[in-house]
């Protein structure tokens, strides 16, 4: 066993080095998510969410804790925890009347959750996907996945993803009754930053690009490396325009498209309907060499781009260039991606045929979000009736 920092452990995972020792350690510290892991003899009571620790553990002292609750989301700070499922993590009083093993594994199991903000494809990534490979990922598919706030589409929608991080179907906690038993688990997933991965904290060093290169696989991605933009080449360099339905679309879209066009681009347009299918909608992004949209969910689809491709992020108005920039444009550079923002003016934005010029909503944005109880960690204008004018392209 080789610790990286006092907090994390990067651990030798075989059979043999699992049952050495008998133990169970808990990190409440980080500031996105709670950890648990156990060595031993692990046993798993199903419905009842108790994660017990049948074999004593081998540093036990008589004063030692011997019970952790554990929410295995990782947005903490969030009122939506309230809603996650919690974990009991204990240490049988006496291993002999612990229940019996119904199902044996002789791999780890790692314990998460779909519930929270899944739903949302920034969130789908940030809080479950990318967490799930960090913590996952060195087991090298050796590892049992077990589910609470089992979620269907969830689980559905991101299959060849989990199918490339375990060989095993997952297990729906909420509704299996079953004891099962494992040689090691690890409740809650670590998790850094938006769309995005600290790799002096990760295990063994994970990054990005490590994520971004496993996508390459279930997705079928051919394209690795952008040639960068040359308007000048006979080969067009491609550019997909994420338009959205309502907020934060464009009211001048064929003056944008004609002037991509005019400007030397083979244009794609990618309509909501149009990126549902997850699996095609990756190749299309991954066949192209700059995406552009609104600041939105839908800009997550980076994660498929080529290397040296550009993402061009269109902010809002009025002063949520921070929120925007730190939840697409700060995950950029880790990807090996360019990051490009043209911020909305005043004067480009339908709202002001809504609202004076000195209301609240171009003076104090952040406030309607509050009062509207939108989440500040996706920021957006307030009103959902929202459009812009422009611009025709940002500029770098």
């Amino acid at each position: 066993m080789t610790c990286r920092t006092s907090t994390f452990c990067s651990l030798d995972f075989n059979a043999e080095s699992l049952v050495k020792e008998s133990r169970v350690v808990c990190d409440f510290t980080a500031p996105r998510s709670d950890t648990c892991w156990m060595d031993g003899d692990v046993r798993v009571l199903g419905k009842s969410s108790l994660v017990m620790l049948a074999s004593p553990p081998t540093d036990r002292a008589p004063t030692h804790k011997t019970t952790w609750k554990i929410r295995p989301y990782p947005r903490k700070w969030e009122s939506t925890m309230e809603l996650i499922k919690e974990l009991t993590v204990t240490v049988a009083a006496e291993p002999e009347q612990a229940p019996r093993c119904m199902v044996n594994h002789s791999v780890p199991a790692v314990f998460f959750s779909t519930g929270g903000f899944v739903g949302n494809y920034f969130h789908d990534f940030t809080d479950v996907i990318i967490p799930l490979f960090m913590t996952s990922r060195r087991f090298n598919g050796e590892v049992q996945l077990v589910v609470t706030d089992f979620n269907h589409q969830f689980m559905d929608k991101y299959q060849q993803i989990l199918k490339q991080l375990s060989g095993y179907p997952a297990i729906n906690l909420d509704a299996d009754d079953r004891v099962h038993c494992f040689p090691h688990a690890h409740l809650g997933l670590f998790s850094h930053r938006a769309l995005g991965i600290d790799s002096s904290k990760s295990p063994d060093g994970i990054s990005m690009t490590d994520f971004r290169s496993f996508l390459r696989k279930p997705f079928s991605l051919r394209r690795e490396y952008s040639n960068g933009i040359d308007l000048r080449s006979r080969r067009k360099p491609r550019l997909l325009l994420i338009l959205r339905k309502g907020s934060r679309s464009f009211v001048n879209e064929r003056e944008v498209t004609r002037m991509v066009k005019g400007l030397g681009f083979k244009l794609i347009t990618a309509r909501p309907e149009e990126t549902k299918n997850i699996s095609r909608f990756a190749q299309v992004v991954n066949s192209v060499d700059v995406m552009v949209g609104i600041h939105g969910a839908g800009l997550t689809n980076m994660v498929f781009l080529p290397t040296n491709a550009t993402v061009v992020q269109i902010i809002p108005c009025c002063g949520l260039t921070d929120g925007c920039r730190y939840i697409f444009g700060e995950p950029a550079p880790d990807m090996g991606v360019r990051y490009v923002e043209y911020e909305i003016r005043m004067e480009e934005s339908t709202l002001v045929e809504q609202f004076p010029r000195d209301h609240e909503v171009f003076r104090d944005p952040i406030s309607i979000q509050k009062q509207q109880g939108l989440a500040c960690v996706l920021p957006v204008v307030g009103m959902k009736t929202e459009q812009h004018k422009g611009p025709l392209l940002p500029k770098e």
